[in-house]
This record gives C-alpha cells, sequence and structure tokens, in this order.
C-alpha cells in the first residue's frame, strides 16, 4: 500500500509535539492498563517520546521505554533527569534486539508501533515470550484498509488491521482475548481528515516544523490545551458499536 512518491516522517523528529487525538488515546489505553493491572513492571515497546509514559509512571508502575529513535529518547530521557523520575528508565532497541532483553514485565504496551513492523507475528511471539504469567498487553494501532491515505505513507505503516486478524495474531502466539474494540468514529475521523492530514500535506510539501515556525506548536506544546482538546473524541465512545472506527485497541493475557 506504500506510495514511494511521499516523503517519510523522520521519526522522533518533532518529540515534545502530541496533539488532542493522541491524548485521548493514550487516555483509553490508560484506562484498560489500570483496569486490568493495578502494579508491576511494564514495558512500552516503541515508547516514542514518552507521552503515555508519563502518564503511566504517576500510576506507580516500574516502568521501561524503548525505542530506536535517538531524538525521541533524548527528550524523554531529559524529563526523566529534570522532573527526577525514578520509576522510568529507558532502552535504545528495535523489535530484532528486543528479542535479546532477559528481564520478564509483567505489562507490555504499545501505542501505534505494530503497524510500522513487517513481521508482526514475530513482534507479537516476542511480547509473550517477555511476559511473566498472567501478564497483560495492551496494543492500539490503525484500523480498516480502505482508510488508508497519505498519513499512512508518510509514517511508513506496513499495513491496518481488522480486529480478527489481530485477534488471531495474539492467540497464535498463545494469548487469550480479553477484549477488543474499533474507537474514533466520528469526530475523531473528522479530526484526522480534516486538520491532521493537512498539517502533514503542508509538513510534506512546506517542509514545515511544527516545532519551531508553526502556531501550531503554541498549542500542540501545551499539555493542559492538549487534554481539553482532546474531551470532545470521549463523544465517540458512543459509537463505538458501529465498528467504524479508525483505530483498534487491544487487551491479551498471557495464561
Amino acid at each position: 500500500m506504500s506510495d514511494q512518491s511521499t516523503d517519510k516522517m523522520h521519526w522522533g523528529e518533532e518529540p515534545e509535539l502530541t496533539g488532542p487525538r493522541d491524548y485521548f488515546r493514550n487516555s483509553l489505553i490508560l484506562k484498560e492498563i489500570t483496569n486490568h493491572k493495578k502494579s508491576g513492571s511494564l514495558l512500552d515497546f516503541g515508547c516514542g517520546s514518552g507521552h503515555l509514559l508519563m502518564r503511566l509512571v504517576k500510576h506507580n508502575y516500574d516502568c521501561t521505554g524503548i525505542d530506536d529513535s535517538d531524538m525521541a529518547l533524548d527528550f524523554l530521557n531529559n524529563r526523566i533527569i529534570t522532573e527526577k523520575i525514578t520509576n522510568l528508565k529507558t532502552i535504545k532497541a528495535d523489535d530484532q534486539q528486543l528479542k535479546t532483553i532477559n528481564k520478564k514485565f509483567d505489562i507490555i504496551v504499545s501505542g501505534e508501533t505494530i503497524e510500522h513492523i513487517k513481521d508482526d507475528q514475530v513482534l507479537v511471539d516476542t511480547w509473550f515470550n517477555l511476559l511473566n504469567p498472567d501478564g497483560l498487553c495492551v496494543i492500539s494501532t490503525p484500523a480498516h484498509a480502505y482508510l488508508w491515505d497519505k498519513n499512512d505513507d508518510f509514517s511508513s505503516h506496513f499495513k491496518r488491521y481488522e480486529t480478527d486478524n489481530l485477534e488471531k495474531m495474539f492467540s497464535n502466539a498463545g494469548f487469550t482475548i480479553e477484549k477488543s474494540y474499533y474507537w474514533g468514529w466520528p469526530l475523531t475521523y473528522l479530526w484526522h481528515t480534516q486538520i491532521y492530514n493537512r498539517l502533514i500535506e503542508n509538513k510534506i510539501n512546506k517542509k514545515i516544523n511544527y516545532s519551531t515556525n508553526s502556531p501550531v506548536s503554541v498549542i500542540r506544546k501545551n499539555p493542559k490545551i492538549t487534554e481539553i482538546l482532546s474531551l470532545p473524541f470521549y463523544f465517540d465512545q458512543l459509537f463505538n458499536w458501529t465498528k467504524k472506527g479508525g483505530g483498534i485497541i487491544l487487551v491479551a493475557r498471557k495464561k
């Protein structure tokens, strides 16, 4: 599905930026983790700049963030030092190096990462092997191949998923599926198509860096504004039954 003419994202290029949809998605993930497992060691694979991890550490999980972006990890490590966070450490690694980690975890979380990995079944198998018995795995990923757009090309995605093929991958690895559902329709979908994709177009065509030369950065760098702007997306939870949402959240357990 890749469009070779589309510029690719330089991962970690603007690590301090996040947005209301990301905040909302992380809120859904955070809710699933805290509802299913109140404590324990936690691994965030593809942690990026740590926007989810910075919320998880407040719930006193023993957190480890793994990512392959030097820029994202430098940003996160600076926050760890500046904010004197004691229950979070980072490791620079990709999906191949993940296999060599000899520590076991109680929780693995991965937000919007599996779609970047070509051999996704091997990644899920690795997650299973890294979990302790009764370990929890919570992920989010883009849904529905028919929603493929320029952002997928820009972000170097390999695929978008359906709940059935995602559940099958986790079952094949040995997981028991606790729940999986679509999220993100209609307001999140409108935000993505009418606002976010236009920002991506400007980034590609006008080479805009939203960290330095755009008024968008003023809003997106402010956590409180981002949180407030995410609130309307909770309306979408009334429509998860339609299965039209552009994302999937899956919760699985290692029995």
